[in-house]
């Protein structure tokens, strides 16, 4: 907790220390997965760009050293949740698809029985937002895999990992973030949708503001103009959002990319933003700059 950039490192020679002192036959300082876990969280600090690898090798040597013999170190949510962030903070390329390959370690674990190594949904979280934020092309595919692989995960008992509003919206974003051509795009879109559909079926969440505005987003982007496919979208979505009190700014912002000058004028019945009707926008909360 210091802060040091040295955290890492002097916490690991802290760690050896004590198991040689165990190895020589002091017992109490024999190191357990807490003392572990307080090395991964220090790497989890560490500005190094070789942080997240160093965590991911820790992780790995516990599990060795637990399938050894050794039960005080078995890695636990802890354990295994610190190497999942690190790896999706760490601005590595390849640090989505490293941080999902913990991720399954966990599922598998739990899919043999092991319930306290049960992702949470803000595991799955961390990891659907560093897909949506990847530079990989088809990035927004594995977003929605992780996303089915949660509901599924859900679906069999395990609550904490309930899919959020941010769950799906993130999976949106990654679609609506797609910068590909022709049918690659229109492959995207449906992503979008089948992750909205799936949002709307859902007995536990609901679409909010920005749900609706990164819908529009995906609209605006990936049809075709003029597309009789783009009208009906940003129709009904600007009839469902208006319905459910969810016209912000940005759902409004990205309408105009969508919608022809013709189009959105008729939508809006012309009003401007301070007009809307209050029906329109009553659960919006976005934040609006400081006035001077």
């Amino acid at each position: 907790k210091s802060g040091d950039v040295d955290a890492p490192e002097k916490t690991e020679h802290l760690i050896v220390w004590m198991e040689k002192l165990y190895n020589e036959g002091v017992a109490d300082v024999k190191p357990r997965t807490r003392s572990f876990n307080a090395v991964l969280v220090a790497w989890s600090k560490s500005p190094e760009k070789y942080a997240a690898q160093r965590a991911e090798d820790i992780l790995y040597h516990m599990q060795r050293l637990y399938d050894s013999g050794n039960e005080d170190l078995k890695p636990d949510a802890i354990s295994y949740g610190t190497v999942v962030s690190t790896w999706t903070k760490s601005g590595k390329q390849n640090g989505p698809r490293r941080a999902e390959k913990i991720l399954r370690l966990m599922e598998i674990e739990c899919d043999y029985g092991d319930s306290t190594l049960r992702p949470d949904v803000i595991l799955y979280n961390f990891v659907i937002e560093a897909f949506s934020k990847s530079d990989e092309k088809f990035a927004y595919k594995d977003a929605l895999s992780v996303l089915r692989r949660q509901i599924t995960m859900y679906r069999s008992g395990v609550n904490k990992c309930r899919p959020d509003i941010y769950s799906f919206t993130s999976v949106i974003a990654a679609c609506a973030s797609f910068s590909g051509h022709g049918k690659e795009r229109t492959s995207a879109f449906k992503a979008a949708v089948a992750t909205f559909d799936e949002l709307l079926k859902s007995e536990y969440v609901s679409p909010n503001h920005v749900t609706y505005g990164t819908m529009m987003k995906a609209t605006a982007r990936l049809l075709p103009l003029r597309s009789q496919l783009r009208q009906k979208w940003t129709k009904k979505l600007f009839e469902k959002s208006s319905k459910d009190g969810y016209v912000g700014d940005m759902f409004l912002s990205w309408l105009k990319e969508a919608a022809s000058p013709k189009h959105y004028h008729e939508l809006t019945r012309g009003r401007k933003r301070q007009n809307l009707p209050p029906e329109w926008t009553r659960n919006v909360i976005e934040r609006r700059p400081a006035k001077n």
